[in-house]
C-alpha cells in the first residue's frame, strides 16, 4: 500500500528535525576561554616610591631574593595565582618550595604593561596580601620603569621562559578581579 504524499512529507520533516538534533548534540562545545592576562592594581613592595624601606616588608623574597634593591626588576604575584598557575593545589606552606623550583626550572617571568610600556621582571616574591585585592606588587625598579607613582592599573602575563609562551593564569577571578581563595593561603 503506498504512503500518501502528505504523510511522506511529514515523515521527512520529522526525520530532518531529528537529524538536526543529532548534529547539534554532536557539535563540539566551544573551548573555554584561556586567561593569560590579568588587569588590576599594582602597588610596590620592599621599597616605597621615594626609595625608603617599606616597613611592612622584610625585603627578602619568598625564595631569598633581596627585594629592597633599587635595581631589581621583579614582581610579587598572589600566592593562589602562583600555586594554581604552576599546576599545584594546597596551601602556600605546602607549595612554596615547589613553586620556586617550577619558576626557576622554567625560567618563568612576568611581563607587565602600563600605558603601552612593557617590562619583564622575575617573580621574586608572593603577594600582595589577599585583603588588598591588588593584582600584583612591583619592585622599585619595575614601578619606576613603568612610571606608576607607587600605584597604578597595569596588565600582566606570566611567560614560560623555556617555551617563550604565555601561561594560562589560574587562581584569579577574572570577573571580580581578585585572587581565588585557596585553602591555606593567607
Amino acid at each position: 500500500m503506498p504512503v500518501p504524499d502528505n504523510v511522506a512529507a511529514a515523515l521527512k520533516v520529522i526525520n530532518d528535525y531529528f537529524a538536526t538534533l543529532q548534529a547539534v548534540q554532536a557539535a563540539p562545545s566551544p573551548a573555554p576561554a584561556v586567561h593569560d592576562v590579568v588587569v588590576g592594581e599594582a602597588t610596590m613592595f620592599a621599597l616605597n616610591w621615594n626609595g625608603t624601606v617599606d616597613r611592612s616588608d622584610n625585603g627578602i623574597g619568598a625564595w631569598g631574593a633581596h627585594t629592597a634593591n633599587k635595581e631589581m626588576m621583579g614582581v610579587s604575584l598572589p600566592e593562589g595565582v602562583l600555586i594554581a598557575t604552576c599546576g599545584f593545589t594546597g596551601t602556600w606552606a605546602q607549595n612554596y618550595v615547589r613553586v620556586g623550583k617550577f619558576l626557576g626550572e622554567n625560567r618563568v617571568v612576568a611581563a607587565v604593561t602600563k600605558d603601552g610600556k612593557r617590562l619583564i621582571g622575575d617573580i621574586v616574591d608572593a603577594g600582595p596580601a589577599r585583603w588588598t585585592h591588588n593584582a600584583i606588587d612591583l619592585t622599585y625598579a619595575m614601578a619606576h620603569g613603568l612610571a606608576t607613582n607607587g600605584r597604578a592599573i597595569v596588565s600582566y602575563s606570566i611567560i614560560n621562559g623555556v617555551t617563550g609562551q604565555k601561561m594560562e593564569i589560574k587562581g584569579w577571578d577574572f570577573v571580580n578581579g581578585i585572587e581565588i581563595l585557596t585553602t591555606g593561603v593567607a
